[in-house]
């Protein structure tokens, strides 16, 4: 979900009513994504560098995702039986705790779906998720669980959050990863 606030400056309306479109977009684009067959779509809702912007657009943007994790479990049985996984990855401990709750509730009620698995970084930077893996290696090691000579692309790979990527779009035309998958996404010139 890109360039929300473009829109909004764009069409003279307030942030979260950008924010609100950009939700409305994904939903359309998940619908597409079930269609086609596309077994995991992963979408960058909030970084961690978001938490800098206005204290009035972080809690429009918070309230945004209770309202929606709300709403996915007042439908959870039309999402499971559509199949949807959800999985919402990043710093979780960075967002409120009434937030945290709804976002367990929600992977916890779609676990066992397997038809398209919809990953949501949320309060997510590619360099802290890289850091984070890092740090579980770091305990493996301590704990005698790896050694040293263990460490390559393929652990590395398997202590991320999210899994490898075989195609980014940015759907406002930005160019720049803006620290998103930094690991997973391969760029081919």
């Amino acid at each position: 979900m890109d360039g929300n606030r473009r829109f909004a400056k764009k069409n003279s309306v307030q942030s979260s009513v950008g924010h609100h479109k950009g939700f409305d977009k994904l939903s359309e684009t998940l619908k597409w994504c079930l269609d086609l067959g596309v077994p995991e779509v992963t979408v960058y809702a909030f970084s961690i560098e978001n938490f800098k912007r206005s204290e009035e657009e972080v809690a429009a943007i918070m309230d945004l995702a209770r309202d929606k994790f709300k709403r996915l479990l007042d439908e959870i049985e039309l999402i499971n039986e559509w199949g949807v996984r959800i999985h919402v990855a990043g710093r979780l401990s960075m967002l409120p705790e009434d937030l945290r709750s709804l976002v367990a509730k929600a992977m916890l009620a779609t676990k066992n779906n397997n038809i398209l698995q919809l990953n949501i970084a949320f309060a997510y930077t590619g360099r802290d998720e890289i850091s984070r893996g890092a740090s579980h290696i770091i305990d493996g090691i301590r704990n005698k669980d790896l050694l040293p000579e263990d460490i390559d692309e393929d652990l590395v790979s398997q202590t991320l959050d999210l899994g490898e990527a075989e195609l980014l779009v940015r759907t406002s035309g930005e160019v720049r990863l803006s620290d998103f998958m930094l690991w997973q996404v391969r760029l081919s010139g």
